[in-house]
């Protein structure tokens, strides 16, 4: 989920309810805020997330989940213009993404 911090996505499990740590630890990569988030339908560790910095970019989350804040992504997709303002994955064909901006 888009974080309180500017720029940043908490990844966490959601199988129990809990308060959050203090310390949670963050995906940071974006320079501007996040517009929306989405996991692939068909590689469960596959994060897209959206910007008003312009990008998509596609981070692939361990299977024991984030140990440290992470600032570098797997994947970049460039082409907007302006802000990019929400992504979905595609339910049937793998990897087909699509995006929506501002441009």
């Amino acid at each position: 989920m888009p974080w309180k911090a500017t720029s940043s996505i908490a990844v966490f499990p959601a199988y129990e309810f809990k308060r959050f740590e203090s310390n949670i630890k963050l995906i940071k990569g974006h320079t501007g805020p996040v517009t929306d988030i989405g996991f692939s339908p068909f590689v469960d560790q596959l994060l897209a997330s959206t910007s008003e910095d312009g990008s998509t970019k596609l981070w692939v989350i361990p299977e024991g989940g984030i140990t440290e804040d992470v600032k570098e992504w797997d994947g970049v997709l460039k082409g907007h213009t302006k802000k990019v303002l929400a992504l979905a994955w595609h339910r049937v064909a793998d990897n087909l993404l699509a995006t929506n901006a501002a441009d």
